[in-house]
């Protein structure tokens, strides 16, 4: 599997800043949450490779703890999802 290493990682995170100067906007963070809760939803990941994957762009600065809360909760709500209740007709 590839994986970036940490000066890879900060190259592209530079690269990513950079570019916010410009009209082009980039979200890394949400990049990142959007990719990681698709992968689960999709089976590309299981919960134990995302929470991994999620605490290591954490640790990082990719994402904020607040981002990888987002993340949790978001696997949480595909395992479980919220009931709702019916409308009357």
């Amino acid at each position: 599997m590839n994986s970036f290493k940490d000066n890879q990682f900060d190259e592209l995170k530079q690269a990513v800043l950079a570019l916010g100067g410009t009209n082009l906007m980039f979200d890394l963070e949400r990049f990142i949450i959007n990719n990681l809760v698709e992968g689960y939803r999709t089976n590309t990941f299981n919960e134990y490779q995302v929470n991994i994957y999620a605490s290591g762009y954490m640790l990082k600065g990719a994402i904020t703890e607040d981002g990888f809360e987002e993340i949790l909760q978001a696997i949480e709500n595909i395992k479980n999802p919220p009931e709702y209740e019916e409308l009357p007709e």
